[in-house]
């Protein structure tokens, strides 16, 4: 076996919470983010590769929080 398998994919979808990102023609960079995470995740899943989100909300992470809410 190959060392160099993936053993998980880790989607973040950065901004969230407080940071919305850019903000224009009515589309908040946040939200989008969000829900092309989601559809990775969904798409990865149906794949059966291991992946988690850092974020599944509408929440704000601090930069040191990303890496702990994707380790276990």
């Amino acid at each position: 076996m190959d060392d160099r398998v993936t053993k998980k994919v880790v989607i973040d979808s950065g901004h969230g919470g407080e940071d919305p990102g850019t903000i224009a023609n009515g589309i908040t960079e946040k939200d989008l983010t969000l829900k092309i995470s989601e559809y990775m995740h969904n798409q990865l899943n149906q794949l059966g590769i291991d992946n988690k989100l850092s974020r599944t909300n509408n929440e704000t992470l601090e930069l040191d929080v990303r890496p702990k809410r994707i380790q276990d």
